[in-house]
């Protein structure tokens, strides 16, 4: 993996090169720690990870008349509820983003855990 499949072409938009979240820029170093966690770990899922609807149903509707001051609190709030649960990297312990889907979408390579490789 770290020499024949180390970015390039592949599926999507091409796979990252190992050590990477994304095409290679500055930002997406598995070193800095975003959308990385402990790869020695287990991979705590055995189906798809994402949140159920009723999470993403909380997301703060605007009161009428509401204040830019109380929107822009709202939304701060919303997106910290955000990167503790869906951008947590307990949940992706075990497992390495290989590509980009698009939309903010990576494809993942699960390697510690639980049944892999049946």
């Amino acid at each position: 993996m770290t020499e024949i499949g180390n970015g390039g072409a592949g599926p999507f938009y091409g796979l990252f090169p190992f050590g990477m979240h994304d095409d290679g820029n500055d930002l997406g170093r598995w070193e800095d720690g975003f959308l990385l966690g402990d790869i020695s770990a287990e991979f705590p899922h055995k189906a798809a990870w994402n949140l159920p609807g009723s999470f993403w149903e909380s997301k703060p509707r605007m009161p009428p008349g509401a204040s830019p001051e109380e929107e822009e609190r709202l939304w701060d709030e919303w997106d910290r509820t955000v990167d503790q649960h869906y951008w947590n990297p307990q949940i992706m312990c075990g497992a390495i983003p290989i590509c980009h889907r698009g939309c903010a979408l990576r494809q993942w390579l699960a390697a510690q855990g639980h049944g892999l490789g049946r």
